[in-house]
């Protein structure tokens, strides 16, 4: 579903629907451009996820040191964990944001079948 989005939202994208995406790659590229990015995907989750949860907790307890709140979570102020949990996605995204990049590419550029890969689109995107 997400290499469908992606292809549609490209500037100058001549897909009017999903069906016209759908077959068009199915006819071009084969079934498998639908799962080409799914390798990066899950590299993608493992920095953003630990960067997010390691954060949020060392935010969170900062905070509550900080302003003399409990460091129990139902005993914590919405403000901390909104604080914390924002500082957590920004950091998240900021590491991940690398192999997001790839993840795109892979899914919107009708690359060769050897640069469908992690390493083979890095190696495209510093060849550009």
């Amino acid at each position: 579903v997400d290499v469908v989005k992606q292809r549609m939202q490209l500037y100058g994208s001549q897909f009017t629907n999903v069906r016209n995406v759908v077959s068009s790659i199915i006819q071009k590229e084969g079934i498998g451009t639908f799962y080409a990015s799914y390798p990066t995907t899950l590299i993608m989750n493992v920095p953003f996820i630990s960067a997010h949860f390691v954060t949020y907790e060392f935010l969170k307890k900062y905070l509550e040191s900080f302003t003399g709140e409990s460091t129990y979570v139902d005993k914590s102020s919405p403000i901390i964990h909104m604080v914390a949990g924002a500082g957590a996605g920004a950091l998240g995204g900021l590491v991940s944001n690398p192999f997001d990049v790839i993840k795109t590419r892979i899914q919107t550029d009708a690359l060769p079948v050897k640069m469908r890969s992690l390493f083979g689109a890095f190696r495209h995107i510093l060849a550009i």
